[in-house]
């Protein structure tokens, strides 16, 4: 175990009461798993049987079968808590109970949702097989791109609609397209949030799918809860009040509200002018500019007897941690003991990360180093 860095304790740093008490239902969800009859259970496809159990092998993703296998208690809690990756287990689910505003089954409804839907998309194999298998031209144009951070430290993604381009972005290849920036997005987070800013200059009807558009919002909505920081949009032509109108129908209240209309002048409230380009009226020099992986660049290590050997480690902290989180519930003191090995399992995940996680972009220009340290 490496040691250096700490796992992500974000929106657990300052708990309330309520805070506490309602993790503790998330957790007594949890156990009660193997009981509950009310919900539907979790589905499993066929890019789950084949490789790992835990991070995949090598096949590539596919749709549900038509009659789906179903997850057991055990299969869940390992899809979950491989879910964490470098996160308390506590602030994964934290996101999610104040997403739904406390509710705790509610909550656990979510993660339970998204833990499938996750699985389903073949998420594990995006990250693994890296940009080569993605759709080039959304990269290449800049449709959407991290740089720098604004005013309160939180990471940006900048995107431009007026290049998307729907003809050419088939429903399956573009979920992936998003899945591999929600995976950048989790590298670049830390413990803040992400700030969106949207250049509307050029938009045309022709860049507009609203399968796509309301996709893209509920993957995000769904299954990254308390990320977004908030959204500028500027630069607005005059169709755009017709595509909002429809767009808005979308959106879920809470990430609405984020949504603030500004000038291309008015950014700087928000970015510092040397973070921002000067493309969009800033300082900074950096030009967005797509790079391929090389011929010579090695997508994830192959797995060997040290992938063997933290993949059983991950298993067993997983499941003491677990365990301490029953003892937890039921009222005894392990908050040292949990947070100890919510720890270990962070270091377990950097330590396994270049076996399941491959370069991208940001790691091949330096601003993504030591796996999810953001350089900017």
């Amino acid at each position: 175990m490496t040691g250096q860095k700490s796992c992500r304790k974000g929106l657990i740093q300052n708990l309330s009461e309520k805070d506490v008490g309602g993790l503790k239902e998330m957790y007594m969800h949890l156990f009660d798993l193997k009981t509950r009859v009310e919900e539907p259970p979790l589905q499993k496809t066929d890019t789950a049987k084949s490789g790992s159990s835990w991070f995949g092998g090598k096949s590539k993703a596919a749709p549900p079968p038509a009659e789906a296998e179903t997850l057991t208690y055990d299969q869940f809690e390992e899809e979950l808590m491989r879910d964490i990756m470098v996160d308390h287990p506590d602030n994964l689910l934290i996101r999610y109970l104040k997403a739904r505003k406390y509710d705790s089954k509610a909550a656990f409804i979510m993660i339970r949702d998204s833990v499938k839907f996750l699985h389903n998309q073949g998420f594990r194999d995006v990250i693994r097989t890296g940009e080569r298998e993605l759709l080039q031209h959304p990269l290449e144009l800049g449709l959407f791109y991290f740089y720098s951070h604004d005013l309160e430290g939180n990471a940006i993604l900048y995107l431009s609609p007026r290049v998307h381009k729907p003809k050419e972005s088939p429903d399956e290849k573009f979920a992936k397209i998003i899945m591999y920036i929600m995976a950048q997005g989790y590298l670049l987070l830390g413990d803040k949030k992400i700030t969106v800013v949207v250049d509307l200059k050029g938009l045309s009807l022709s860049n507009i799918e609203y399968a796509n558009v309301k996709f893209t919002i509920d993957i995000l909505a769904n299954n990254c809860p308390e990320v977004l920081s908030r959204v500028l949009m500027f630069n607005s032509p005059w169709i755009f009040s017709s595509i909002w109108s429809i767009v808005a129908k979308f959106l879920d209240p809470a990430v609405k509200d984020k949504i603030q209309f500004c000038s291309q002048e008015e950014l700087q409230k928000f970015i510092a002018a040397d973070q921002l380009p000067i493309s969009l009226g800033g300082a900074n020099t950096h030009e967005y500019k797509y790079q391929l992986p090389s011929a010579a660049e090695v997508a994830t290590k192959p797995q060997d007897a040290e992938y063997e050997r933290l993949i059983a480690e991950r298993k067993e902290l997983a499941y003491t941690f677990l365990s301490k989180s029953q003892e937890w519930v039921d009222g005894k003191s392990v908050e040292a003991e949990r947070d100890a090995l919510a720890q270990k399992l962070s270091e377990n995940f950097r330590e396994l990360s270049p076996y399941i996680w491959s370069p991208s972009y940001y790691q091949r220009n330096g601003f993504i180093q030591n796996f999810d340290e953001a350089h900017f």
